[in-house]
């Protein structure tokens, strides 16, 4: 069964600042409990999340990079204190990488799950449980380093663009282009497995396809997986999808336009072994 929540909305977006809004006012107008917790002038702060122990949220954020475009993980108090870096990912050498795109925190283990984008995409569990130094230096471009275990390869060419966890941290979930960049249609699986059997594998060769989608140049009906997130219970996974349209003018500039909405989808229906 499939059940489709909200219309279309705004898809792309830009963060600079995390704001934390207390649950005892949801006044827009007067924004009551509002509490700016990144202040880090000419800062991108993206992709917070909230750690299992209520005590940090970690981001992604190019603060503290040499060349202003690669970026770490870094962490907050939800009171905005104790502002702490926990990442120092190698500046890459040819200008094409951003360092880590993504975090998210592991089920109730005080770890977090890692999209490493430099040369080689990888997910990989940085092992904070293990109580490093902070921040952990990334020894290497590419595969396991001291507090880094691989977890998913990206083959090249290739994209992940989501990682979700259940909240005990049994079930992954990614999303995984399995065309290459620059090939239309673009194809996009949305992929389920039992967490503990990752361990470096490709990324579009273990776990189940939950759902996939196309993402189609010049055509306007496309469904490409963009992002996933479990249900508490980890039976359900809700999936983010975008419609994208290419107008290519005769200049070879292109005007994108995106909108996108979310798909729940029951993951007992399609393979009760994998929860």
């Amino acid at each position: 069964m499939t059940i489709r929540h909200f219309a279309e909305a705004t898809f792309f977006f830009l963060l600079t600042a995390f704001f934390v809004l207390s649950s005892a006012s949801f006044s827009h107008a007067q924004e009551l409990g509002l509490i700016k917790i990144t202040k880090f002038e000419g800062e991108t702060a993206i992709s917070p999340s909230w750690s299992p122990q209520r005590n940090a949220i970690s981001f992604i954020t190019n603060r503290g990079s040499k060349n202003g475009r690669m970026n770490d993980v870094w962490s907050v108090a939800p009171d905005g204190s104790n502002v702490q870096r926990l990442t120092v990912f190698p500046e890459d050498s040819w200008g094409g990488d951003v360092g880590v795109s993504d975090a998210l925190w592991l089920g109730p283990t005080s770890d977090l799950v890692v999209h490493d984008s430099n040369v080689f995409h990888e997910w990989l569990r940085f092992q904070l449980s293990q109580n490093p130094p902070l921040p952990v230096s990334r020894s290497a471009y590419d595969g396991p380093s001291p507090y880094f275990e691989e977890l998913l390869w990206v083959p090249g060419g290739l994209g992940s663009d989501s990682f979700a966890v259940s909240q005990d941290g049994k079930s992954a979930g990614w999303g995984i282009r399995t065309t290459s960049n620059g090939v239309c249609p673009l194809v996009t699986d949305a992929v389920v497995s039992p967490f503990d059997v990752l361990d470096g594998q490709y990324a579009n060769g273990v776990g189940s396809v939950l759902a996939s989608g196309v993402l189609n140049c010049g055509v306007q009906l496309s469904n490409a997986v963009v992002g996933m997130s479990y249900s508490p219970d980890a039976t359900q996974v809700v999936l983010a999808r975008v419609r994208i349209q290419i107008i290519m003018a005769l200049t070879w500039r292109s005007t994108t336009r995106v909108a996108g909405w979310f798909e729940s989808l029951r993951t007992m229906e399609v393979d009760p072994a994998l929860l």
